[in-house]
């Protein structure tokens, strides 16, 4: 009995120790107990009105608050956001003591990634447009080409401290070039 109110503690104790403000909201069950084994594929008509309301609430209480900053300054968006309540929610669902930093180096992985993917993108698409034969401006085409990318990739990064994603775009972007080429 002991360790398990010592766990329930421990989990308190993070949560306060990581949101010093907070709003909590109680939801009342979204379907009726048949329905239950199988929420994820319940319809929206299927749902309690009571949990629709208390749903709607804690929506608009989360889009009348300020903006979340991350340490690098970014601002947090919506996908960010699912990723952060979904590691999080993981955590307590499986009894483990929630981590925020290990949340949000996941978020920031897959955030990071998408950056990646636009910024390789967005190289491969402008160094395709550069027709052949290769005009005389090509390695100053190249270069801004380039430039464009890892601002782009720059820009939508985050928690990129140590610029390990940035180091990747780089060598993708170089990567692409290659494969362009030959």
């Amino acid at each position: 009995m002991r360790k398990k109110i010592t766990k329930y503690n421990t989990i308190r104790v993070a949560i306060l120790e990581n949101f010093q403000r907070r709003k909590c909201f109680t939801f009342d069950r979204p379907t009726g107990r048949k329905n239950l084994a199988r929420l994820e594929d319940v319809a929206e008509s299927e749902l309690g009105k009571d949990f629709l309301n208390d749903t709607e609430l804690s929506v608009e209480y989360m889009h009348s608050c300020e903006p979340k900053i991350l340490m690098d300054e970014s601002l947090v968006n919506g996908r960010m956001f699912s990723s952060l309540a979904e590691q999080y929610t993981e955590y307590l669902r499986s009894g483990m003591v929630p981590c925020i930093d290990d949340a949000l180096t996941i978020m920031s992985y897959q955030e990071n990634r998408i950056a990646l993917k636009n910024a390789v993108d967005l190289f491969k698409q402008q160094i395709e447009a550069i027709e052949l034969p290769l005009p005389d401006d090509f390695e100053l085409r190249y270069k801004q080409t380039q430039r464009d990318a890892l601002k782009i990739f720059r820009k939508m990064a985050v928690l990129d401290d140590y610029q390990t994603f940035q180091k990747i775009a780089e060598v993708n972007v170089l990567f692409e070039f290659l494969n362009t080429i030959w």
